[in-house]
Parts: structure tokens; sequence; C-alpha cells
């Protein structure tokens, strides 16, 4: 994922997906988008990856934690 800029294209996935969505969901969207393949254990590395810049943008006011689901899982959105 060198190369990639990360924090435009969650930006867009969420955008994209018109509602808040989990780190899975947006590492299947944003493997997806790239043309990563979306075996399980390239899903679990990219929302490994996802998450930490999922962090970045909430501490730039661009994402935010829209609830949970599950008990546990954070559902992002776009901030504004």
């Amino acid at each position: 994922m060198n190369g990639i800029n990360k924090r435009q294209a969650v930006l867009e996935v969420l955008r994209e997906a018109g509602e808040p969505i989990s780190v899975t969901d947006c590492a299947t969207k944003f493997a997806s988008k790239l043309g990563i393949p979306s075996e399980p254990q390239n899903l679990s590395g990219t929302a490994h990856r996802l998450s930490a810049v999922l962090t970045q943008l909430t501490t730039a006011g661009r994402v935010r934690q829209s609830g949970q689901f599950d008990g546990r899982k954070v559902l992002w959105e776009v901030a504004a």
C-alpha cells in the first residue's frame, strides 16, 4: 500500500458508503477500490492499517465515530 494516499482513499470510501461503516467494511471497500485481493489475511492487515488512518483523521476532525454495533465494533463516518 506504499504510494497510496490512504487518508484520501478512506475519506472517499466513507463518503461513497453514505452511512456509518465499520473498519472491516471500510477495509473491504478500500481493497476493492484499489484492486487489492480481499482474502481474509489481506483484509485483516488492511483493517489494522486503516484503523490507524481513521484515528489520524479523527484527530484532524475529518471523521468521527458514530456509535457501535455488535456491542463493541465502532462505526465511522465523515465528520463534515
